[in-house]
């Protein structure tokens, strides 16, 4: 915004002001760098090591097009509040200026809001936010509030380490206008395959304790890949599950939650979908089978949809990779990833994005740019709107 007249300069700390909360930090003029590491699979940051200077026009253009919304409600609560109404006025005039000056900018843009209005109503069943071991794009009510102003039904949560259906229960009460959800990943700080844990959570307050997820940070197969660490949970010996891991599935299906396999090998996720089938768990996901955490085939993945369970499509394996591709299907084609979805099936695959990493697109543009590049190969409304609403809908048990 450089080349607009210094009068037109609108003051940040005014958005401050009109704002309920402090403009989140994506919006700060700095280089973000769009950076995915494979291996972690959207688990932890890591060092970035491409950098492309960011479009700050455009982050600001749309995500201070959704402070307006804020304005006018607030104009609703605080009309006694002279001040504020000044400068929410204000600001409303210098935006105004800065639109009909930058026919550009604006059209940049236009494309993004078309596509955003399918976001209404989507659900995004892995989301990785702070409070967390390591840092965080958003947190999680700073999620919530940008995605209940795009619409969403629901965002469920997912943290490595600890359990989220208290944070769930919180960010319900702060954003009450999207669901929130949360669950438990078995590692080894929760116990591993620890059946009070599981039990813990599903009573949780509010009840917003919906998903399983078999170990990730700690599976074998994760470990075999390469990540840094020494502790393991393992869940089958010789081909066959563990015991423990057959006394979690009952109490899933018990309680009525849904199973994910987590970074569990394409071996062990077919095993797990086959013998949660068996013991009455009703909703199954594959967790992310394109990334290297998992790896299924192609093959592998109609097999998982035969057996009744949904696949996670996220959004990171498009994202460049540690591997000096500077393009943002870097990771893998979108041609590539169409095909896996078509063999599988609409009605068996879920769209996720599993962001979150400090450095990567915050949740919302990055199902927009997912959304924007499956519209773009051919996929109509109707089948965008099975993978994002309907199917995780039915993944998290809501009516």
């Amino acid at each position: 915004m450089s080349g607009f007249p210094s009068f037109l300069i609108f003051p940040a700390n005014a958005l401050r002001t009109v704002s309920d909360k402090p403009y989140p930090s994506y919006i700060k003029e700095k280089k973000i760098s769009w950076a995915h590491t494979p291996g972690i699979a959207g688990s932890n940051p890591t060092k970035v090591t491409i950098e492309s200077p960011a479009s700050t026009g455009f982050f600001v253009y749309r995500h201070l097009g959704l402070e307006i919304r804020k304005i006018a409600y607030m104009k609703r609560l605080n009309t006694s509040n002279s001040q504020l109404y000044i400068r929410s006025k204000i600001f409303l005039f210098y935006l105004f200026i800065i639109l009909i000056s930058t026919g550009s900018g604006y059209a940049q843009t236009e494309f993004w809001n078309e596509t955003s209005l399918v976001l209404k109503g989507a659900i995004d069943v892995h989301v990785h936010t702070s409070p967390d071991s390591g840092p965080r794009s958003l947190d999680a009510i700073e999620l919530a509030r940008i995605a209940d102003r795009y619409g969403m039904q629901a965002l469920l949560f997912k943290n490595h380490f600890t359990q989220t259906a208290s944070l769930a229960y919180l960010v319900n009460r702060a954003v009450p206008g999207i669901e929130s959800y949360g669950g438990i990943v078995l590692n080894n700080t929760v116990g591993g395959l620890n059946l009070n844990s599981v039990k813990v959570m599903s009573s949780m307050t509010g009840g917003y304790g919906r998903v399983v997820w078999m170990p990730t940070w700690d599976s074998e197969h994760y470990a075999k890949m390469g990540r840094p660490g020494s502790s393991i949970v393992p869940i089958s010996n010789n081909g066959k599950l563990l015991p423990d891991v057959l006394k979690v599935l009952e109490l899933i299906a018990e309680k009525d939650l849904s199973l994910a396999t987590g970074h569990s090998s394409p071996q062990e996720s077919l095993l797990l979908i086959s013998a949660a089938k068996a013991v009455g768990v009703q909703r199954i996901i594959v967790t992310h089978p394109l990334t290297p955490a998992v790896g299924m085939t192609i093959e592998q993945q109609v097999e998982a949809a035969r057996l009744g369970a949904f696949l996670e499509y996220c959004v990171n394996p498009l994202l460049p990779s540690d591997t000096g591709k500077a393009k943002l299907d870097g990771g893998m084609s979108i041609q590539e990833m169409v095909s896996y979805i078509r063999a599988v099936g609409i009605d068996n695959a879920i769209l996720s994005t599993d962001l979150g990493q400090e450095l990567n697109p915050i949740h919302t543009d990055g199902m927009i740019f997912f959304v924007n590049k499956l519209l773009q190969q051919g996929f109509t409304k109707d089948e965008i709107n099975r993978m994002i609403k309907t199917n995780p809908a039915e993944f998290l048990g809501l009516h």
